[in-house]
Parts: C-alpha cells; sequence; structure tokens
C-alpha cells in the first residue's frame, strides 16, 4: 500500500495532483493524505484554550466540496482520502508527520504559487523541499489554473455548460 502526502492552500486548484496519484497507484489502492498546515500559536494563551476543531470551520466550502467530489470519483480505486491541518513551525515536525504515517511520496502542482489563505497558514513549500520523501511535481496544466466557478477541469469531465456550485449545500468534513 502506498501512503501519499498532498499538501494544499485549500483551493480547488491544489487538489489537482489526485488524479496522477491514481494513475501512479495503477493497481495498488493508495491512502492519500490532504495536508494544510498551521502555524502554531506562540503565546501560553493562545496554547491553553486551542480548540481543536476551531481552524476546520474556516476551510471554504467550495474546498470541501471539490474534495468530497474526487473522493467519491475515487472511492473504488484509493484507500482512504483524508483531510487533515496539521500544525508544523519546523521541517522536523513535517518529517515526524510523514515518518509517523508512512508516507512513500509527496505530490505537489509545479509552478503554483501556493497561498496562505488562512491567518494561521504556514508556507510549507521549504519544509517540504527538505522531508525525506519522495518529492513529486506534477506539471501544471492549463485549465487548472482558472478560478473554479466549475469542477469539471477538477474531475476530469468534458463539461460544456459552466455550472455553478451550490451555496445551499453544507459540506462535511470528518475529524481524525
Amino acid at each position: 500500500m502506498k501512503n501519499v502526502l498532498l499538501p494544499t492552500d485549500l483551493s480547488v486548484q491544489s487538489l489537482a495532483p489526485v488524479h496522477q496519484i491514481v494513475r501512479d497507484a495503477k493497481n495498488e489502492k493508495p491512502v492519500v493524505y490532504v495536508v494544510h498546515m498551521l502555524s502554531l500559536p506562540t503565546s501560553i494563551t493562545d496554547l491553553l484554550f486551542m480548540e481543536e476543531k476551531k481552524p476546520y470551520k474556516s476551510v471554504p466550502g467550495h474546498f470541501i466540496e471539490a474534495f468530497q467530489m474526487l473522493a467519491n470519483k475515487y472511492k473504488n480505486l484509493i484507500q482512504k482520502i483524508e483531510f487533515k491541518l496539521i500544525y508544523c513551525s519546523t521541517s522536523r515536525y513535517l518529517n515526524n508527520f510523514i515518518e509517523g504515517n508512512n508516507i512513500d511520496s509527496i505530490y505537489m502542482l509545479d509552478n503554483f504559487n501556493y497561498r496562505q489563505p488562512l491567518p494561521e497558514s504556514q508556507k510549507f513549500i521549504g519544509f517540504i523541499q527538505k522531508c525525506k520523501a519522495e518529492l513529486i511535481k506534477v506539471p501544471l496544466q492549463p485549465k487548472v489554473l482558472s478560478e473554479y466557478q466549475i469542477l469539471s477541469p477538477l474531475l476530469g469531465t468534458d463539461m460544456k455548460k459552466p455550472v455553478a456550485l451550490s451555496t445551499h449545500s453544507k459540506p462535511t468534513v470528518t475529524y481524525s
């Protein structure tokens, strides 16, 4: 079984490497950890009263919806796909996370401008480059660059008519 780390900036575009992960897995069913890294609070008060699930409330709904669509699309080809927010302030912590979860490889978009969408979001590119796991850079497809008003480029479909995301749906994220 192959364990894969997919760092995300909580944009729909950053989920695009999932297709390559499935193609590279061939007959294996990989375990995919989609991870967004947060900086650890520095004050004692923030640490004492830190709510474990609070950052999950800040995750954009369109990201959760795209994540769930990909999970449903590949449910027979992926053993498990899990979204986690991890506190990471050094590459040493990230390496511990990689060792603890037996991560074989890290997939990232090549030449993609990863953003910091939350106030506590961490710049993770430097940490990833210092990791012990194999780094696989997935070429950026031009259609993935657009801001998603439709999910067809992410899902690999050829829908001609744009479909707006539902603002009434309430996506869920499971906590591990």
